[in-house]
Order: structure tokens, then C-alpha cells, then sequence
């Protein structure tokens, strides 16, 4: 089943919330290595994650705007989510 842009964001927002390596993000979010990349591009750009070092490798994670983004999407739809 072909999932949305939005989708995606949020599997990937979710997924930076574990301080996450680009590799394991890649079986977190089910996502193709290039349209994970671009996607995390366009995250980075617009100030949802960021890029950090973390004991010599690098890591992506959330920051507070992405966490604000993530709450209102889960207050929003969670009845749809259980």
C-alpha cells in the first residue's frame, strides 16, 4: 500500500525521537534510502530534526518543534491511531 508524504513525515519524526542513526531509521520507517534522505532533508531545512554527533557517529533527532508536531498529531488523530 503506497503511503502518503505526511505518513512518511511522521514515521520519520517518530523514529528521530530514539536518536536514531540514518541505517536503523531505514527499518524503522519501511522508507527507500533516497526518499529518506530528501525527506530528511526538507525536515532538517524547515527545523524539525537535526543532525547531531553522538560518540563518533552521527545521529538525527527531534527538536522542540518536531516534538510539538508529533503532540499535536497525536492528540489530534488518536482516535485513529488505536
Amino acid at each position: 500500500m503506497h503511503r502518503s508524504k505526511l505518513e512518511m513525515y511522521i514515521a520519520i519524526l517518530q523514529a528521530c525521537g530514539n536518536k536514531i542513526p540514518v541505517t536503523r531509521m531505514l527499518y524503522a520507517t519501511n522508507i527507500n534510502c533516497s526518499v529518506l534522505k530528501k525527506l530528511l532533508m526538507v525536515l532538517e531545512t524547515k527545523g524539525y530534526v537535526e543532525k547531531i554527533s553522538l560518540k563518533s557517529r552521527s545521529v538525527w533527532v527531534l527538536t522542540s518543534k518536531g516534538r510539538n508536531v508529533l503532540r499535536i498529531f497525536s492528540d489530534t488523530f488518536e482516535d485513529l491511531l488505536t
